[in-house]
């Protein structure tokens, strides 16, 4: 068997043991549902990714700053899986499944084309494989963009072995081509140019001290400045990128503005502590670690210090005989430096998901050293593969745990705060669950710790379950009096106008409901000036309107909504009821069609339509329409009084 033949065998058994180890490890995450942590924005409450890959979709993808990000790609691979799979989330975390597995396989070929060093580049991608600080970045569907960044970058890194060998244009363009397709998908990548220096350095071996040209196993070898002049275009785009995500991120970043440069500098130093130490132990990890703000833990700072000095000491002295550890060390420490909160956005401390990308350089750092440790006391590659293996079993178990915590907003945040039991995002997400599930007593347990730890996130929006939870659990007095809490931070808040406006009205206070409704359409208006096209917003308005009786205006409001988005059974059935109320039975009974047609399994539309078939004695076609709201929501009380009505002769 020929050299080259050999090689492509080798390289398709490790690929495929790799995957199928992945996917096998990972599996459970298919089954996990949205979580309500950024998952709304991204997906299942964003019309436009909803409705699939659309000219209004591209456009929304390329202008806009929602989620506080500029990643055009993102939003259209996630558009993509939207025309697909709608609201089934089975769909979504396959995808994500997917790249990660492709960027496993990619980190494998990469740094076999790098070092033609087979097993090591092996180990170092079953360690990403499977190591659990990267279950967040594959189990989280909002998070698409980590692993479909990478998975660019990787890709613009094979293409970059390839220049080096026979440099040309063509090939020069192509590794361009999809660093900025990484950029568009996560900006964090803006690290990439330093990185490919760090290649030129090792293992490509493309730096030389002098100023002529020298060529070194196919390979020309220039000077530092040389290479580094290559690389301007991809500082370039790196820049242009930066801007872009400062202006997007320019909200989120207020939210600890006030930290002082020396808290960011010593949190720096107490995040790559914890970045390190959960790469050895990765136990405790959760979806978010609070930032301590001023109140940090000087002696983990100190810690963190001491380790960082002496690893970079470490390093140094070991640069000319051990280049991996260079390598290794700088990819690290660079690649995280975006996101180690010296330019803080969020609040959060830290995250796994960031590891993702610095965890490649990393692991090759440490597997190149066990493997130089094996050489020097001559251990055999079998003794060393029984040394390392347990690690890596480890790994995969505890990814299998954590993927587990994924499985719904619940046992996410269950969890979070079984790691974290301070946290105040945990407690007000948590919460919010819970009132959705009607958990209303638990619900506010949990309210009133996120709203004293003063960490809840969205304080509006704590106050507002808050109030709908004592509704629900018949305490109208303390309900107003957190309604009107939050009415205090946010005067214009839409769901909250809306609540507080049928609260009054349910005890009789007409005249105050009167003014509140007033404010609450005034704060629906302003949501539609500030975006036109807003589909939801135009529904909400619509629906206001007609709440007021004005069903002409709410007309014009719902068939703007169904401009907006076609797709919308709500808008169609709505609408309908509107036509209904003007006497317009033909367009209503068309709409109501319409809305079925969309959402088959959209009860109220049943009923609505069955109403009108009814009123012009159409009874069997009454019948057959309460009988499927009734099997879609069978505690309807009304449509089973209707099908008995209709039973009689």
């Amino acid at each position: 068997m020929s050299s080259k033949r050999s090689e492509r065998l080798l390289i398709a058994v490790v690929s495929i043991a790799l995957a199928v180890t992945t996917i096998s490890v990972y599996w459970p995450v298919v089954s996990c549902e949205f979580v309500n942590f950024d998952d709304p924005e991204y997906v299942y409450q964003n019309r436009h990714v909803l409705a699939g890959l659309s000219w209004s979709g591209w456009i929304y993808a390329w202008t806009t700053f929602d989620c506080s990000n500029w990643h055009p790609l993102t939003w259209l691979s996630l558009e993509l899986d939207g025309g697909m799979w709608g609201l089934n989330p089975s769909g979504y975390h396959v995808t994500n499944l997917v790249f990660h597995v492709a960027n496993v396989v990619l980190i494998f070929i990469v740094l076999y084309q790098l070092t033609n060093r087979p097993f090591r580049s092996a180990f170092v991608a079953a360690f990403f494989a499977l190591h659990p600080l990267h279950v967040e970045s594959v189990a989280w569907i909002a998070e698409r963009k980590d692993v479909l960044s990478t998975f660019f970058l990787l890709l613009s890194f094979s293409a970059y072995v390839q220049y080096t060998l026979r440099p040309s244009a063509t090939r020069y363009s192509a590794i361009l081509f999809f660093f900025g397709l990484g950029l568009l998908a996560k900006p964090m990548l803006v690290t990439m140019p330093i990185l490919l220096l760090l290649l030129d350095f090792w293992p490509l071996n493309r730096v030389i001290w002098k100023n002529s040209l020298v060529e070194d196993n196919g390979i020309v070898r220039r000077p530092i400045q040389s290479l580094f002049l290559e690389k301007i275009p991809f500082f370039i785009l790196a820049f242009a990128d930066g801007l872009m995500t400062v202006f997007a991120q320019r909200d989120a970043a207020k939210i600890l503005a006030g930290l002082t440069l020396g808290s960011r500098i010593a949190n720096m130093f107490q995040a790559y502590f914890w970045y390190l130490q959960k790469t050895f132990a990765p136990t405790n990890l959760t979806v978010f670690y609070p930032h301590p703000a001023e109140n940090l833990s000087w002696p983990l700072v100190g810690i963190g210090f001491v380790i960082v000095a002496g690893i970079s000491a470490w390093v140094y002295c070991h640069s000319r005989s051990k280049p991996h550890l260079v390598f290794g060390w700088l990819w690290f420490i660079i690649t995280l430096l975006p996101v180690i909160g010296l330019l803080q956005v969020g609040g959060q401390a830290y995250a796994d998901r960031y590891a993702y990308v610095p965890h490649i350089g990393f692991f090759v750092l440490v597997i190149w050293e066990i493997e130089a440790l094996r050489a020097s006391t001559k251990i055999g590659h079998i003794l060393l593969c029984i040394a390392v293996m347990p690690a890596l079993v480890s790994c995969g178990l505890l990814t299998r745990i954590q993927s587990q915590y994924w499985r719904t907003s619940n046992t996410l945040w269950t969890h979070a705060l079984a790691v974290v039991p301070e946290s105040g995002v945990a407690h007000a997400h948590l919460a919010d669950r819970l009132v959705d599930e009607g958990d209303h007593e638990r619900a506010i347990k949990h309210i009133e710790q996120a709203i004293q730890l003063k960490r809840s996130g969205n304080l509006v929006n704590a106050y507002c379950n808050w109030g709908q939870s004592l509704v629900a659990l018949n305490r109208p007095a303390e309900a107003e009096q957190k309604f009107l809490a939050a009415l205090k931070i946010d005067g214009y808040h839409e769901v909250l106008l809306s609540e507080l406006s049928k609260l009054l009205r349910r005890q009789g206070r007409d005249s105050d409901a009167n003014q509140v409704s007033v404010r609450h359409g005034k704060a629906l208006l302003r949501q539609v000036e500030k975006n036109p096209d807003d589909g939801n917003s135009q529904l909400n308005l619509g629906l206001w309107h007609a709440r007021r009786g004005e069903f002409k205006q709410a007309v014009i409001r719902f068939e703007n909504a169904i401009r907006i988005a076609p797709q919308s059974a709500a808008a169609h059935n709505n609408l309908a009821l509107a036509q209904v109320q003007l006497n317009l039975k033909q367009e209503a009974k068309a709409n109501f069609l319409k809305a079925l047609k969309l959402n088959p399994e959209l009860a109220i539309a049943h009923f609505n339509f069955a109403a009108i078939l009814e009123a012009e004695n159409d009874r069997a076609g009454a019948r057959t329409h309460f009988s499927e709201a009734l099997r879609i929501n069978s505690n309807d009380n009304e449509a089973k009084q209707a099908l008995e009505r209709l039973s009689t002769p």
